[in-house]
Formats: structure tokens, C-alpha cells, sequence
């Protein structure tokens, strides 16, 4: 009975203090939107949200133009685009605002990927100049200058648009770490399910320029762009958890989406892509256990 009692308190303490912590988590979330822009200081244009909730919050503002650090750069931007993960922050579903901000988004800038050109940089910056083409990722993007960390961008190069540069960020290094998490190397057959989104095309002009042999899952509508970008295609999803395995236990390994089976011939692959599909005998894919 001591033992229940001592469990029973020390379950509500923790309660409590969940509790504490909770509201003061809540009511301590703030941002700079209040801030104003010192006497003297350099404007400019930029995209906002203040508080979470539908498009309309979006606002175009005035704000201070920001300056670079040491290690930073200061770039106006030429293109900036949207990801699917912008869209959720702004409406602040319950998960994302344990870490964005519980009751107000704690940084208010809006979008991250872009390309520009550079405008100064800070004193210990020595890779690039003022000049210079870049593209790279940084939270609030959509605005008309962005500072941003040396470590965070690259050259653009020559042959591609700043439009076409500043697409790239977020889904280009998601497909480019999912393909190092599998060791990619020349040689490999490489397997990319959902090759028609947008970490998918990246990830199959990648595997392509790693010199491997590419096969790509997706719809059929999309059988047509998915060649175009060098693959061997398969026109039908793996859909569930059991297809997943399926491949697992015929000797695909799977990193972040991708499938990766050196010894296996494309012809192989299609054909366990095909059985994964049928494998029950109504032909539809078996529901995740």
C-alpha cells in the first residue's frame, strides 16, 4: 500500500509539472513582430506570419534589412520557392508547435529555399564575394535580402536559372541525404519509390549522375517525366507496409525511401515490384499489419 501511495504522488507531481510547464511554455511564446525598426536602420520588403492559422495571415511588411554576422552572407534575393513543410507551419498543428512555438510562431519569416546574389560579406567569410550566385536554404526566404551562414549555400552554376537554383534547397538535400544514408556508388541499381514527387525527381537525376542504374515507382501519369529524367520505369506504387518488407526479405535494403540491391538485376526488381503488388489473390496490395 506505501509502495501505491508513493506512485500515486509522484504521478500527480509530475502531472503538475507538466502542467506548469505547459502554460508557461504557452504564454512565454512570443516573436519579434512587435519589434520596431530603429531610427536609422535599413528596410526592407518581406513576407510574415505573426500568429498561426489560415493563408490570409501571410502579411507583405516592412522590416529592418538584416546584417551578416562573421560568418554569414548577405544576399538579395532573386527567387525563392515553397515546400509542403511551409504550408504546415504556418497553420501550427499541435507537434510542430512544440518546436516552432506553442502560441505564436517563435521566427515569423516565411518560406526557405533560394537563390540570389551576394551583397557583403562577414570578416571571416573567404569562399565567397559580393558578386557571386548562390543558392541555399534559410528560414524566411521570401523577402528581399536574407542572411545566411557560409555553410548554408554554393555557387549557383552557370547553365541554370536563378528560378531553377532556388527550387532546389530543401528537396534536392533531402533526396541527396537519403541516397548518401545508402552509400550510393557507380555501379548500383537503385530503386526510388514515389519518383514523381518532389524529393523523388531529385533523387533519380541524383542516383543517375552517381552512374547508377535507376528505377523509378510511380503513377502511370507520370511514367512519361520520370523517364525523361533518365530512369527505367515501374508505373505502380509500393502502398503499404508489407510491400516494404516484401522487398526487404528479397534483398532490396531500404535508406529514407529508397531501395538499394547491388547484386540484383533491374529486370529482378520490376519482377518483385510486380509480385509485391499481387501479392494476395484479389491482386490488391495486402493492408499494413
Amino acid at each position: 500500500m506505501k509502495w501505491k501511495r508513493i506512485l500515486k504522488r509522484s504521478a500527480l507531481v509530475v502531472v503538475v509539472l507538466l502542467f506548469v510547464w505547459f502554460q508557461v511554455a504557452y504564454w512565454s511564446s512570443t516573436n519579434d513582430c512587435q519589434r520596431s525598426i530603429p531610427p536609422g536602420g535599413e528596410r526592407m520588403k518581406a513576407i510574415k506570419f505573426c500568429e498561426y492559422g489560415p493563408p490570409d495571415i501571410l502579411k507583405l511588411e516592412e522590416v529592418e534589412k538584416p546584417v551578416p554576422k562573421d560568418n554569414e552572407l548577405l544576399v538579395r534575393v532573386r527567387a525563392a520557392s515553397l515546400n509542403f513543410i511551409d504550408a504546415g507551419l504556418v497553420r501550427g498543428p499541435s507537434v510542430l508547435r512544440l518546436m516552432v512555438g506553442l502560441r505564436k510562431p517563435k521566427f515569423t519569416g516565411f518560406g526557405r529555399d533560394f537563390a540570389g546574389v551576394v551583397e557583403a560579406t562577414g570578416k571571416d567569410v573567404t569562399e565567397f564575394k559580393p558578386g557571386d550566385q548562390i543558392f541555399g536554404v534559410k528560414w524566411g526566404a521570401i523577402a528581399e535580402y536574407v542572411c545566411v551562414r557560409k555553410d548554408r549555400v554554393a555557387l549557383k552554376p552557370a547553365n541554370i536559372t536563378f528560378e531553377q537554383a532556388g527550387a532546389v534547397g530543401l528537396a534536392g538535400l533531402t533526396a541527396l541525404q537519403g541516397l548518401r544514408t545508402g552509400r550510393i556508388h557507380a555501379g548500383q541499381k537503385v530503386l526510388i519509390n514515389g519518383a514523381s514527387g518532389g524529393v523523388g525527381t531529385f533523387a533519380v537525376q541524383i542516383a543517375k549522375a552517381f552512374d547508377t542504374e535507376v528505377t523509378a515507382v510511380c503513377s502511370t501519369r507520370n511514367v512519361e517525366m520520370a523517364r525523361t529524367l533518365g530512369a527505367t520505369v515501374i508505373a505502380e506504387g509500393v502502398e503499404s507496409l508489407a510491400q516494404v518488407e516484401f522487398l526487404r526479405q528479397h534483398g532490396c535494403h531500404q535508406a529514407q525511401g529508397y531501395f538499394f540491391a547491388s547484386p540484383m538485376p533491374i529486370e529482378d526488381l520490376r519482377a518483385l515490384i510486380s509480385a509485391a503488388m499481387a501479392d494476395t489473390p484479389s491482386g490488391k496490395p495486402r493492408p499494413a499489419s
